[in-house]
Formats: C-alpha cells, structure tokens, sequence
C-alpha cells in the first residue's frame, strides 16, 4: 500500500537539520548530547522524519520512543527551524509537544499512544519500525524514571551490569591468591607480605562490589568530586556500546514519557498533557517569545508546552 501522502514525506526526506558551514550541526549536536555514535544519531533523525510524518497523517494520538523523543526535545530548541520551517513550511499545523501529568492513568494512556504509532509506522512504511530505535512499551516505558543527566567531566560513568562482572572475576582471583599464600605463607616471610596485601585489595573489592549490587537502576555513576568518591544510583550517559541512553528526560518516578496529537482532536481528547496538532489554520500559543542564543542549546523563554 503506498503512503498516505507521499508528497508530504519527500518534503520531510528532504528536510535539512544539519545547517551547511556548522561546526556542531544538529545531528553531531545529538550524538554529543546523548552520547551516542553519529551512525546511531543519524538514524534517530530519520526515524523522528517518520515520527512527524506519522503526526501529521495518522489520525490518532502519537508517541514516540525516547530516542526519537531525544531528536524533538533538540529541534524543539532550534525555533525557527521547528515552528517557521518544519511546521509552517511543511506540515501546514503547529505540532506541539506536550509532557505527561504522570500517574498509572497517563502511563497507560501514553503506552495505548505509543502502541497505536509503532502500527501506523507499520502500515504506512510497510515495515516494521527498528527495534532498538521503537523497543517494546515495557522497554521505552521502563527504563524512563531512571534517566538523569550526568556530566562526564566530573563523573566517571560505568554499566553496572560490566563493572559487577569485572569485580567478581577480580574477586576471585584475589580469593586464589589468598589462598595460594596460606598454603606457601609457612616458607617466605616475603609472602606473608603479599598475603596481607593481597587479603586488603580483596577487602576493597568486595566493598566495591557491594556498593555497586546496593544502587538501583542499571548503571552507577563514581563521583569524581573532591568530597571523595561516591556512588550514585540512576545514572545513565554510556560513552561506548549502549546507545539507548538518553542525555535528559523529564520523567516522574510513576513514569512520564511524551506524547503529541494531531488533529483533529477535542480538548476532552488532549487533555491539560497531550500535544495538539491543529489543522492549517489553526490556533497554537506555543513558540518562543523572543531567545537571546544560549551557549548550551537552550531557550531563552518558550511559551510553548514540552519537557
């Protein structure tokens, strides 16, 4: 089945995100933030192209996974590109951003939202959408509440999961050092020495491997800071091989994610959390009162909804 409207996603296909001459465009800007690879980035991107474009011709609620919600927080911070360019230009509508309220009752409603997109980017593209950029509702809903932003240059950031296994086989190894010297201990003062250092440096370990099965969520953070080191749970910005972190999100402990809506739409249907995307014509408060440019991407003052 062809698209709906396919002379709208050539114009989004073609849509420049990257400005020509930028030293950090958009799409690097997005790596840097998330700390993912520019590959991974760049697939974000196309992925939010088919977002929109699902906004605009769906008919229904739409939401989208946290990675393509990581491209719309960021072009959201680009105003002109965003609401002159993408929404006046192309789409015809304001599409608006809007945060959940949280709650079970928003939790459930974002996760019928989100499922009733990843169906339409089925019918529409006739392919399923990618699974580590559209995971599973369980995945994009509960990994959420346990993003924070973290600052490298201060924080040392380690997966749990590898710094737990690392630990253990260094642990191990210590016992078998310990062990070795007990049995050797009665003919070498010089290994009574490596006993007593030995048995401190297993001490140490499993301290550290206690600490680390003490936090929740799936990563620990190291603080670097001159208050001595610290261990702080929920704290996600991977620098290498899990590109599912994200770099901030504005979720609540009962889960808050984002969702849009286009129209048409009642005000009953939106609610004081959705997003509406009202037809050409239509009436929106969102935008940005005036920004005076910010060194760290953001916005001077927006009067818009969004995280």
């Amino acid at each position: 089945m062809p698209l709906s409207r396919p002379e709208l996603w050539a114009a989004l296909r073609d849509f420049v995100f990257d400005a020509p001459g930028a030293s950090l465009p958009f799409t690097d800007r997005l790596a840097r933030d998330c700390g993912w690879t520019r590959d991974f980035a760049r697939r974000t991107v196309d992925e939010y192209r088919r977002f929109v474009y699902l906004a605009a011709v769906a008919g229904h609620p739409v939401t989208p996974s946290d990675e393509v919600d990581q491209a719309w927080h960021l072009h959201l911070v680009y105003t002109r590109s965003y609401w002159k360019e993408l929404c006046e230009g192309i789409l015809g509508f304001e599409l608006h951003h809007g945060p959940t309220r949280g709650g079970r009752t928003e939790g459930r409603k974002f996760a019928d939202w989100y499922d009733r997109t990843r169906e339409s980017y089925r019918r529409e593209f006739e392919t399923a959408p990618p699974i580590d950029l559209w995971p599973p509702p369980a995945l994009r809903f509960g990994l959420a509440p346990h993003f924070v932003r973290a600052n490298r240059k201060t924080h040392w950031i380690l997966p749990k999961a590898r710094v737990r296994g690392r630990l253990k086989a260094a642990g191990a190894v210590a016992l078998l050092a310990l062990a070795t010297g007990c049995a050797s201990a009665l003919t070498s003062v010089r290994l009574w020495v490596s006993l007593v250092f030995v048995g401190g440096m297993f001490v140490f370990l499993l301290y550290y491997i206690r600490a680390l099965a003490s936090t929740e969520g799936g990563w620990a953070a190291v603080d670097t800071m001159e208050d001595g080191p610290e261990v702080l749970p929920r704290v996600s910005l991977p620098v290498d091989d899990a590109p599912r972190a994200a770099h901030r999100l504005h979720f609540g402990p009962d889960g808050d994610v984002s969702g849009c809506f286009s129209s048409p739409a009642s005000d009953a249907e939106i609610g004081d959390a959705g997003c509406s995307g009202a037809g050409a014509g239509g009436s929106g408060t969102a935008g940005c009162g005036g920004c005076g440019g910010c060194g760290g991407g953001g916005c001077g003052g927006c009067g818009g909804c969004g995280g």
